[in-house]
C-alpha cells in the first residue's frame, strides 16, 4: 500500500487493502493489524502515509531539463488523474451524498464503457464522503468469484470490520446475528459456514437490519465496483436492501460496464426494477475533443501541444484511460533519455 502511494497510485493502494483483508479472512480467519488499518484510513483521507509518499516536486529545475523530463505530472496529493468534463456527473453524486447526509438514502449506478472514468468519479465521491464523516464500505465484484453466493457482500462486510463491531451487532439482536453468521461465521463460531438458510428472506432481512443500524450510528457510503460480475444472490440482496434503505443515511453506489450489461440479464432486471423509484443511473460518455485537449494540457508541461493533442484525440476518442495510455506511449518517443522521471497518474480501466 505504501509503495502504491509512493508511486501516486492511490486507487490501487485502496484496492490492495481490500485484497489484504479478503486474504487474511480466507486463509487465517484474521483481521488486519492496527498499523495496516491506520495506513488505509490515511490513504482514504488523502493524507500522506509517510513523508516519502508524495511525489517529488519538479520546481527549481532548469528550463531546458523541465521541458521533457517533466512531460507528464500528476496531482502530488492524490496521484489521481484530474477530473475534466465531469462537472454534471460529479454534481449529481454530491447531491446524492448531501441527500443521504440529510437522512434520505440514495442508490446510484455509475455506468459506462471500460476506462471511461467510473472508478475515478466514485473515488472522488468516497474521498468527499470520508471528509464529511461518513463510514465507507468498499466492495468489489470479481469475474472469477461469480460462483460464490454473496461473495461481494461477504467481502465488503469483512473489509469494513462489521463482524468485529460488537456495538453494532449488539443492537442487531440475537435473531438477526444468527442469520448474519451464515455469511460471517466469525460472528458465531458455532454456525456452520455456508449453511443454507431455510428462508432466504431471513438472511436478506438480517443484512438490511445491519445496514440500517450502521446508518443510524453514522452516515455511510456503500460501494460495489464492477457490479456486472456480481453473483445472482448478491444482486437479489442488493435489490431487497435498496428498497429498504430510502429513509436511512446510506448512499449505495455501483459501477457497471455497459459492454458487460448486455449479457447480465439479472442485473438489467435489477437495475430496471430499482429504477422505478429507487435508483438513478449516471451514464458516463467519452470526453469531448475540447475536454480531451484540456486533460492532456493538465497532464503535460509543454508550452505548445496542439500536434500532440490531435494525436491523443485520434488514439483515445475521449476515453480517459486511453488518454493516459497514449501519453505513456508518447513518453518513449519524446523523452527516452529521462524516461524514469516522467510520471503518470493512476487511471482505473473500469
Amino acid at each position: 500500500m505504501r509503495l502504491y502511494t509512493q508511486l501516486g497510485r492511490r486507487g490501487a493502494a485502496l484496492r490492495q487493502y481490500q485484497v489484504c483483508v479478503a486474504a487474511l479472512q480466507r486463509e487465517l480467519r484474521a483481521e488486519p493489524d492496527d498499523e495496516t488499518r491506520a495506513l488505509y484510513q490515511q490513504i482514504l483521507k488523502r493524507q500522506p502515509a509517510h513523508p516519502s509518499a508524495t511525489l517529488p516536486h519538479t520546481a527549481g529545475r532548469g528550463a531546458a531539463s523541465a521541458g521533457m523530463e517533466g512531460l507528464l505530472h500528476a496531482d502530488t496529493l492524490t496521484g489521481e488523474t484530474p477530473i475534466v468534463g465531469r462537472e454534471v456527473e460529479l454534481a449529481h453524486l454530491r447531491d446524492a451524498l448531501q441527500a443521504t447526509l440529510a437522512g434520505q438514502g440514495q442508490l446510484v449506478a455509475v455506468m459506462g464503457q471500460a476506462g471511461i472514468g467510473k472508478s475515478r468519479l466514485v473515488a472522488e465521491l468516497v474521498a468527499e464522503a470520508s471528509r464529511k464523516g461518513a463510514r465507507i464500505l468498499l466492495g468489489r465484484c470479481f469475474e472469477t468469484e461469480q460462483v460464490l453466493p454473496f461473495g461481494p457482500w461477504i467481502n465488503v462486510l469483512r473489509a469494513s470490520r462489521l463482524a468485529a463491531d460488537g456495538e453494532t451487532l449488539d443492537r442487531l439482536g440475537p435473531v438477526w446475528r444468527a442469520e448474519l453468521a451464515r455469511l460471517l461465521p466469525e460472528i458465531s463460531p458455532g454456525t456452520s459456514p455456508g449453511a443454507a438458510t431455510a428462508d432466504p428472506a431471513q438472511l436478506f432481512e438480517a443484512v438490511a437490519q445491519l445496514l440500517e443500524r450502521v446508518a443510524l450510528a453514522q452516515p455511510a457510503v456503500l460501494v460495489f465496483e464492477d457490479l456486472h460480475w456480481a453473483d445472482e444472490m448478491s444482486l437479489r440482496l442488493l435489490a431487497f436492501a435498496g428498497r429498504r434503505l430510502q429513509h436511512c443515511r446510506l448512499l449505495a453506489v455501483a459501477t457497471v460496464r455497459d459492454e458487460n450489461l448486455l449479457e447480465a440479464t439479472l442485473l438489467r432486471h435489477t437495475l430496471d426494477e430499482l429504477g422505478r423509484g429507487h435508483l438513478s443511473r449516471l451514464s458516463l460518455g467519452s470526453l469531448s475533443r475540447e475536454d480531451t485537449a484540456a486533460l492532456a494540457r493538465m497532464l503535460m508541461q509543454l508550452p505548445a501541444v496542439s500536434r500532440l493533442e490531435e494525436q491523443i484525440w485520434t488514439a483515445s476518442r475521449g476515453n480517459p484511460f486511453m488518454i493516459v495510455e497514449t501519453l505513456r506511449a508518447l513518453r518513449g518517443a519524446l523523452c527516452p533519455r529521462t524516461r524514469r522521471r516522467c510520471r503518470f497518474p493512476s487511471v482505473s480501466a473500469t
